[in-house]
């Protein structure tokens, strides 16, 4: 990308360092510009900042580019995200009504450590999980005795989420 259209996608991000939104019109102006380059530029702000703010007006800014597959970012950077980051790639999956994010979240919600990131990823499939989600959420809701920082039960959500799932499939 030529540097005046580098200098654009970066004033987006660093324009306004008090919200973490991303206007329309800059969404509109960002999916104008090459797809690979304006990935591209995101993903190192994303990648080396250590502001909390950038860091979401980057993600939120990379979630709007419309020719580019978002879940399998989200699959890839998931694993070496914090906790904080990983929570909001499982709310992040429940937009997308993809295969590979059910996939992912039901691993999340039998492998992960953090019962935080358990509690949302059910709470994602809840909201978008379909019959292959069927058995990680069983699962949970026998054996997982965590709990979420508020004290709700990932057991709970998961049978929830159960209920959710399968009320779907009756009315289809």
């Amino acid at each position: 990308m030529n540097d005046y259209l580098m200098a654009r996608v970066n004033n987006i991000v660093y324009k306004d360092t008090l919200n973490t939104e991303i206007s329309k019109s800059d969404i509109s102006l960002l999916n104008s510009l090459p797809t690979k380059e304006v990935i591209s530029t995101l993903r190192g702000i994303f990648d080396k900042e250590h502001d909390d703010v950038l860091n979401s007006r980057a993600y939120n800014a990379i979630l709007s580019i419309r020719n580019f597959d978002k879940v399998q970012f989200l699959i890839d950077i998931f694993d070496g995200a914090s906790i904080d980051w990983q929570i909001a790639h499982c709310k992040s999956f429940a937009q997308f009504h993809d295969p590979r994010a059910i996939t992912k979240l039901c691993k999340i919600l039998r492998e992960n450590k953090d019962a935080d990131v358990r509690y949302v990823a059910a709470q994602s499939l809840a909201e978008m999980g379909d019959y292959t989600a069927v058995t990680a959420l069983e699962h949970a809701q026998k054996n997982d005795i965590g709990k979420d920082y508020e004290g709700f039960s990932v057991a709970d959500k998961a049978r929830e989420a159960l209920l959710k799932i399968r009320g779907r499939m009756r009315s289809q």
